[in-house]
């Protein structure tokens, strides 16, 4: 998975799953929820964080579904997935980079002192086809937002990457 991969050439799964504007959405809802319980930004670093944990249905079904949960008890308790993080993260990387840079390119998401703040979205027009979002992405967009406010209430951004045992 490189950036420099044209559509053509990537997996269709790839392609169709995990597109920018599907992992900018996660990321615009990670800052959301970040913005929930601190009145700040998600550090961008975060992102990088955030959706390999909820893009893998085993991970974000394992998630705590409250932030009284201690992030440090939940990763000590939790160390397979802790462990298959890091290789997950690195394999997504290029595809969150793509994410980010779509959803500060078209107003997601704004960047502000090395903080990602949830931007207004622009309306839809009256007459624009929609189609209901499914179950699976709400489920994604729900831990996205989440792990935001996990992350929030978790420490340093240091601690958090280090709970994970992942060097920024």
């Amino acid at each position: 998975m490189s950036l420099a991969l044209s559509w053509a050439d990537r997996p269709r799964e790839e392609a169709n799953l995990l597109n920018p504007a599907f992992m900018g959405q996660l990321i615009e809802r990670a800052a959301t929820g970040h913005g929930e319980r601190r009145q700040s930004g998600l550090p961008w670093p975060l992102v990088f964080l955030a959706l390999p944990a909820v893009l893998h249905k085993p991970t974000r079904d394992a998630l705590p579904r409250d932030t009284r949960t201690s992030m440090a008890a939940w990763t000590r308790d939790n160390a397979l997935f802790v462990g298959s993080l890091v290789e997950r993260a690195r394999s997504l990387r290029p595809l969150i980079t793509e994410g980010l840079l779509f959803s500060l390119a078209h107003g997601m998401v704004r960047h502000d002192s090395g903080l990602l703040v949830p931007a207004r979205l622009a309306r839809r027009k009256h007459g624009d086809p929609w189609r209901e979002p499914t179950d699976d992405f709400r489920d994604c967009a729900t831990r996205a937002a989440f792990f935001g406010r996990w992350c929030a209430v978790s420490g340093l951004p240091a601690t958090v990457f280090a709970l994970w045992g992942i060097r920024p």
